[in-house]
């Protein structure tokens, strides 16, 4: 990965400063699939040599300004393109070697925020945020496969539910808007407390991979796939106890709905669902060990829940002692009947992400 980064901070008078950012990253990798547990063949007809080439590149700035009254006033801009490049090389299918051209795959992010932060009283700060995200969809294709004579040789455009019978690259690409508010209040309680409640509303867009990724031969692609959203609560209490040691707890909840899940789904080219390596020559999911395809859907609903304990303290003036305990309580629904091709039987035995339900740390910092 090569990575390049420009920052750079600017004070603008006594009260404002603006920032700005801007980078461009690139990633190569090759990937050897070999016929044998030996690593030295090269001849079934899934064994590749696959190549990517993929940057992402943009910027960001941020303007601040403390020239209002009570107010701290910012806004932000952001812009990415994302750029997806692909190709295999074959030495076992004809002609030998087959290499396959050049797939493009490429889409556009945007958004405009604003923020701000609001002194109430001296004891009680407000922050109410907004902010706007764009996703512009430029560019999807797959490659061809068929007739097998000329499979993996040109490209063709995805098709979608919106458009069954769409020819363009550009076509069935997603365009989508999200809406991020956001609020939060503080209310500092004595000398040494201060109670907190947040809400925030959040919107992710799904990345090239979970659009267009056939996961080596197990998976479909879904250009239908949508944005995902999360509405999360925060409430809590920060406490000094003395100059040496700060202790926190929170409670914490987040209902993620339109979630994206990696469930199991009928292969439209292998009808009796056989497994490879026997799966008929027109399966789409040849690698499949079920001889049902893998894919990305908006088809979760998902609660995370639970509370957050946290203290550091300064034991003495070189040593810094930070310790956490946090219990996470979690649940994933399956819209089903929304999702005609999932198969609920083995999408359900999937096990969850492993995340841990009880978790502590603690780390040490001697200067």
């Amino acid at each position: 990965m090569n990575s390049f980064y420009f920052h750079s901070s600017t004070q603008l008078g006594e009260k404002s400063s603006i920032n700005f950012r801007a980078f461009y990253n690139q990633f190569k990798n090759d990937i050897d699939m070999f016929s044998n547990d030996t690593y030295s063949t090269m001849t079934t007809a899934n064994a590749e040599h696959s190549r990517y080439d993929e940057h992402t590149d943009g910027a960001s700035t941020q303007f601040t300004t403390r020239l209002v009254g009570r107010n701290v006033i910012s806004g932000s801009l952001f812009f990415k393109d994302d750029t997806h490049r692909e190709s295999g090389i074959y030495p076992g299918r004809s002609p030998d070697p087959l290499i396959e051209p050049w797939l493009l795959d490429r889409d556009q992010q945007f958004s405009l925020g604003l923020q701000d932060v609001i002194t109430i009283m001296s004891h009680l700060q407000a922050t109410v945020g907004f902010s706007a995200d764009h996703f512009d969809g430029i560019q999807g294709e797959t490659y061809n496969t068929t007739p097998p004579a000329s499979a993996l040789t040109s490209f063709v455009p995805f098709t979608c539910i919106a458009s069954p019978a769409n020819t363009s690259i550009a076509g069935c690409t997603l365009h989508a808007w999200n809406y991020n508010p956001q609020a939060s209040l503080s209310y500092q309680v004595g000398k040494s407390g201060n109670l907190f409640v947040t809400f925030a509303d959040r919107g992710r867009f799904p990345m090239l991979k979970d659009i267009y990724s056939a996961s080596l031969g197990s998976g479909l692609p879904n250009p239908d796939l949508k944005p995902e959203h999360s509405r999360n609560w925060n409430i809590g209490y920060s406490h000094t106890f003395s100059l040496r040691t700060v202790a926190q707890i929170e409670l914490f909840r987040s209902d993620l709905r339109d979630a994206i899940e990696s469930v199991s789904v009928q292969d439209p080219g292998n009808p009796t669902h056989t497994p490879t390596p026997n799966a008929p020559s027109g399966a789409l999911c040849p690698a499949s060990t079920t001889g049902y395809c893998t894919q990305d859907v908006n088809i979760g609903k998902e609660v995370h829940q639970g509370v957050e304990f946290k203290v550091r303290s300064l034991l003495f003036s070189r040593l810094t002692v930070d310790a956490s305990y946090s219990y996470l309580d979690r649940a994933i629904n399956y819209d089903f009947a929304g999702n005609s091709s999932v198969n609920p039987v083995i999408t359900s035995i999937v096990i969850l992400p492993p995340l841990p339900k009880n978790k502590a740390v603690a780390t040490a910092s001697y200067r």
